[in-house]
């Protein structure tokens, strides 16, 4: 009973301190869209995006944008096929990227992430979800998309996918969870946009990125356990003699 019950609690890892990740959900930004060396621009007077924290590098010609979820029109690469529902996950802004990886214009988002302790368990989460372009008439006789992310964590790689998604659709927010060890005291955490059919264009939604470290059970805790467990069975034995 006691090695089924720490076996139990040593299989669980919750996340625990504070979220290491800046500006996680993209609430604090400035312009609408992202403007630089290989990026396209395709609406003149625009104010170029900034977000603190954040930091994209652009392929070939990158398209990269901030959505808003107080607008469901704008220019036409923030003029989604079919807009979230609901809107973001957290606030009021979430960011999307051209998933077109075969044309060169998918777009890679990153933000260095320091203060880890080496050999920590971190758990990563993030909200994200796939929709497309309205730029690409008729959209409703096209074939299904996909899109997702590439994800990097210092070493550690992983990616989600949408799968076919039907044109004019929105896949739905999906949650990624995972927990990776820290191999340096600094590392990158980064997104890249991946998605087909190539020329739709295919969209890649990200929002509320968090990044903290998981409490994963060791000897104390373990110690700590089996002692609580000891003092149970003393108090019921006192009980029962009462």
């Amino acid at each position: 009973m006691v090695a089924a019950f720490l076996s139990l609690w040593g299989s669980s890892a919750q996340a625990v301190g504070p979220n290491l990740v800046q500006n996680p959900s993209f609430e604090t930004n400035t312009g609408t869209q992202f403007q630089g060396t290989g990026f396209f621009f395709n609406q003149p007077g625009q104010t170029p995006a900034n977000f603190p924290g954040w930091t994209v590098t652009p392929t070939t010609q990158s398209i990269a944008v901030v959505g808003d979820n107080t607008v469901t029109g704008g220019n036409a690469w923030v003029q989604l096929a079919a807009w979230p529902s609901p809107m973001t996950t957290s606030g009021q802004y979430f960011f999307i990227a051209d998933g077109d990886f075969t044309n060169g214009v998918d777009a890679l988002i990153s933000q260095v992430i320091s203060g880890l302790s080496i050999g920590s368990p971190y758990q990563l989460s993030f909200d994200w979800g796939a929709s497309v372009c309205t730029v690409v008439p008729p959209c409703d006789t096209l074939p299904p998309f996909n899109s997702g992310w590439d994800i990097t964590f210092g070493s550690n790689a992983d990616s989600v996918n949408s799968g076919p998604v039907p044109f004019q659709s929105f896949s739905g927010w999906k949650t990624y969870s995972n927990i990776f060890t820290a191999t340096a005291t600094s590392q990158t955490l980064s997104f890249l946009s991946k998605g087909g059919p190539s020329g739709v264009p295919p969209l890649s939604l990200l929002d509320n990125v968090s990044l903290t470290m998981a409490d994963a059970p060791g000897p104390l805790g373990i110690l700590g356990v089996a002692t609580a467990f000891g003092y149970s069975r003393r108090l019921r034995r006192r009980i029962g003699r009462d």
